[in-house]
């Protein structure tokens, strides 16, 4: 088999090692909650969001023409569609209504910004979850010492390949990152008395 084509399914491998893993974590921290807590008001359907800068998001708020549909809304904040994120960017982790200014800096989005402005007449309550990291690696066979930058490798991965060598310290920063993101904003919802219920899964890629 040829080198290239080799690399293509290792990654192609990874990524879905990762989805997997991902859906199998996220669903065993849900199914925590007793499905007779699920009230009228007290549930609240949870959109994910990961990846690589596109995911950050680098979209600038002064593109958006004047007149934007959205756009008043999106000035405002959508009440209904609340926002938590870590990793590159703004972090914020106080629930915040999904508005401009959620990218990597106060100027820009992600996409964030198209999901809630589509669940913004939904009726229902939901919550945008997002960690996301620019410039950074799907593959950790791509990584070496002198290129050591964090992963969105699985220790599932790693331990189902022991004949694969992975030279940087970062392997698989990214994914922990992402799972602890995920379950830390899933527990101040249970607190405040929401009733989380994940509902769809965004992975966006690099520029």
């Amino acid at each position: 088999m040829k080198t290239k084509t080799k690399k293509f399914w290792i990654v192609l491998l990874s990524f879905a090692l990762f989805l997997s893993s991902i859906a199998i974590v996220v669903s065993a921290s849900m199914a925590k909650s007793d499905k007779n807590d699920v009230q009228l008001g007290k549930k609240i359907n949870v959109w994910l969001i990961a990846g690589q800068s596109n995911a950050v998001g680098y979209g600038e708020t002064t593109n958006y023409p004047d007149g934007y549909s959205d756009g008043d809304i999106l000035d405002a904040g959508i009440p209904n569609v609340l926002y938590y994120g870590k990793g590159d960017g703004n972090n914020i982790t106080n629930f915040v209504p999904v508005a401009f200014g959620l990218g990597k800096d106060a100027a820009t989005s992600g996409a964030e910004i198209g999901i809630a402005t589509a669940l913004s007449k939904s009726g229902e309550k939901h919550v945008i979850i997002k960690y996301a990291s620019g410039d950074t690696q799907l593959s950790a066979t791509k990584v070496t010492a002198e290129n050591n930058v964090s992963t969105w490798t699985p220790p599932s991965y790693v331990a189902a390949n022991p004949d694969i060598t992975f030279d940087g310290d970062k392997i698989g920063d990214l994914y922990t990152g992402f799972i602890s993101t995920v379950k830390e904003a899933v527990t101040k919802l249970k607190k405040e008395g929401y009733t989380p219920v994940v509902q769809g899964f965004w992975w966006m890629q690099g520029e």
